[in-house]
């Protein structure tokens, strides 16, 4: 899968586009969220992130994502400057985390077959996917600020072109859990650009 995904990333002209997404923890396990120095369960540990905290506010540490690779997403400058009260304590460096632990919200109804505005349409919605990571949408791969995610559109929402189920190149990433990032559309999806709100 992993091979298929490099020829996507070459093919599109963006093998060497780095992730530019945010996202937050979705964990919510009381001991944290747990870091590895590598993208693998037998990887050491190296430090572990606050438990996201759902509730009348919901808050988790943000942090920045810079690569995917293998059910993995290496994390980078995490913060968790969104929870009220007392400051806990968060691992600042860069580590691995397991996809099923990211969200991010998506704002597109287009998913394409290229991280690009010119990848031909393979899914397009009657509206946006919503919250992404976890069981929901996990996401594959990323370039810029573009997202390659195994989606299942939410029951509310229809498939105008494409199947309800797939995998496809989302942009229109937002990173803030606490907004919808309202202007944020894919046509600003890409390098250099951290979508923040």
């Amino acid at each position: 899968m992993m091979g298929m995904v490099a020829l996507m990333l070459a093919a599109a002209g963006a093998a060497a586009e780095p992730c530019a997404l945010q996202g937050w923890s979705n964990d919510t396990d009381p001991a944290g969220l747990r870091v590895h120095a590598g993208p693998a369960l037998a990887s050491a540990e190296i430090g572990r992130l606050p438990p996201a905290i759902h509730g009348g506010d919901s808050y988790a540490p943000n942090f920045d994502i810079v690569d995917v690779r293998g059910g993995w997403v290496k994390i980078a400058r995490a913060d968790d400057l969104d929870k009220p009260g007392k400051a806990r304590a968060v691992f600042r460096g860069t580590g691995w985390v397991h996809a099923s632990r990211v969200a991010f919200t998506v704002q597109s109804e287009v998913g394409r077959s290229a991280p690009d505005l010119r990848g031909k349409p393979i899914v397009r919605a009657s509206g946006w996917l919503g919250d992404a990571g976890g069981t929901g949408q996990p996401i594959v791969a990323c370039a810029g600020g573009w997202a390659l995610l195994r989606y299942r559109l939410p029951g509310e929402v229809r498939a105008l072109v494409g199947a309800r189920s797939g995998e496809a190149w989302f942009g229109g990433i937002c990173g803030n859990q606490h907004t919808t990032c309202d202007s944020l559309d894919e046509t600003e999806s890409r390098s250099g650009r951290s979508p923040t709100g």
